[in-house]
């Protein structure tokens, strides 16, 4: 497995633990066409709300002081801007330990992923004349947690867009 797999990998389980922990059913298109990796989607409100991501994985994440800057690669920032999806997306970036040895800690009573992941709405973004990346700016704020999870669905059910 390459590298760029495992980080997909390891991407998706983080994601994975985190919907579990928060009670999301998780859905996912393989493979992965327009930028919509996983989706989460919740039974248990009436509106049953759905929500989608694109999953990065990053060794390298650079920071501007209370936001994190990511070069996403232009397919996929176009295919998450704009207003125009049914199903609201958002760009979800884990930032794992240089070390692939790092990237989880196991012990007899848990199990440790590192680093941290964020997300990020990129539908009120401008389109780009860039051929290669557009770097986004992700605020620190924006933990991808169980309860921020939880946000986002009622927010979604809601009829609120992140």
């Amino acid at each position: 497995m390459t590298l760029d797999q495992q980080k997909e990998q390891f991407s998706r389980a983080w994601v994975h633990a985190v919907a579990a922990a928060a009670g999301y059913r998780i859905y996912g298109a393989h493979p992965d066409i327009d930028s919509d990796d996983i989706g989460f989607s919740d039974t248990r409100l009436r509106m049953r709300p759905r929500l989608e991501a694109q999953l990065k994985c990053s060794q390298n994440v650079g920071s501007d002081g209370d936001q994190i800057a990511f070069p996403l690669p232009i397919k996929n920032y176009c295919e998450l801007i704009g207003d125009d999806f049914q199903v609201p997306r958002i760009l979800i970036l884990l930032r794992v330990p240089p070390a692939l040895d790092n990237w989880l800690e196991p012990r007899p009573e848990e199990m440790i992923l590192k680093h941290t992941a964020w997300w990020m709405s990129l539908r009120t973004l401008p389109p780009s004349d860039n051929l290669t990346s557009v770097t986004v700016h992700i605020p620190r704020s924006q933990v991808f947690t169980p309860t921020e999870l939880a946000r986002l669905m009622t927010d979604i059910s809601q009829g609120k867009k992140p």
